[in-house]
């Protein structure tokens, strides 16, 4: 009989795969966290960082084992620079085919990446590929019943950035602040790219302070105040059911 609390989980060490696992060993599972590096240099080093220094607060909370991918599992984008067709599910056959299965795991937990933002399902990946809904239906289809996906949220939806944080926020608390997300390849957040500026906003509406480090000022982005509406809407939404 298979073993429903255990979990394999990608994890980069941002917002959203840490407060999954956070959530997971809060609610009993044993996760095998698998790390799938994307890109190099910096970014994977920046990546590697945050996950070594969150490690022992998780590790406080429940079982957690690290499988680190030896060098670079699959390219982000291919080489005349647009997004690999259907590459989340390569990524979801590769973690089946030589995680999940060998170790007779059946359930899986993947944050934010493998989702996209609209601009990127419409331009890059076809929306099919990007929506989490599809996707689960797609493991369904391909490898039945006994495999699951468990998620946070929408993909790609900046306005949820605040429900993220507050679910991992309530379990590791300030170590929060310790997670990456940025997209620039720097030793830390540049402050420009639209994942720097809704992570500004969503710990300031959440916590009214952001202790990340960021090279540029997030709140000179001009796309800030969009994101910022998007989500004060949907963080006031959510308070009123709470």
């Amino acid at each position: 009989m298979k073993n429903k609390k255990k979990i394999v989980c990608t994890w980069s060490g941002g917002i959203d795969s840490t407060a999954l696992i956070g959530h997971l060993l809060f609610n009993g599972y044993q996760v095998l966290a698998v790390t799938l590096n994307f890109y190099e240099d910096i970014f994977v080093d920046r990546e590697r960082k945050a996950r070594e220094l969150l490690l022992p607060h998780l590790k406080s909370i429940g079982p957690i084992t690290i499988l680190e991918k030896e060098g670079n599992f699959l390219w982000n984008f291919s080489p005349d620079g647009k997004e690999i067709p259907r590459r989340n599910r390569l990524i979801i056959d590769h973690i089946i085919e030589t995680v999940c299965r060998p170790k007779e795991i059946y359930y899986i937990g993947v944050g934010e990446y493998i989702g996209a933002d609209t601009w990127v399902v419409k331009d890059h990946v076809a929306g099919a590929d990007a929506d989490a809904r599809a996707l689960i239906s797609y493991v369904y289809c391909e490898y039945g019943l006994d495999f699951r996906i468990i998620t946070l949220a929408d993909f790609g939806e900046s306005r949820f950035k605040v429900d993220r944080i507050k679910l991992g926020y309530d379990i590791i608390g300030d170590s929060m602040f310790l997670t990456t997300n940025c997209l620039n390849n720097s030793e830390i957040h540049c402050g420009e790219c639209y994942k720097c500026v809704e992570r500004n906003i969503a710990f300031e509406l959440l916590l009214d302070h952001d202790e990340t480090v960021y090279m540029a000022d997030p709140k000179l982005n001009s796309m800030h105040s969009v994101y910022a509406n998007q989500m004060k809407g949907s963080f006031k939404n959510e308070s009123k059911k709470s």
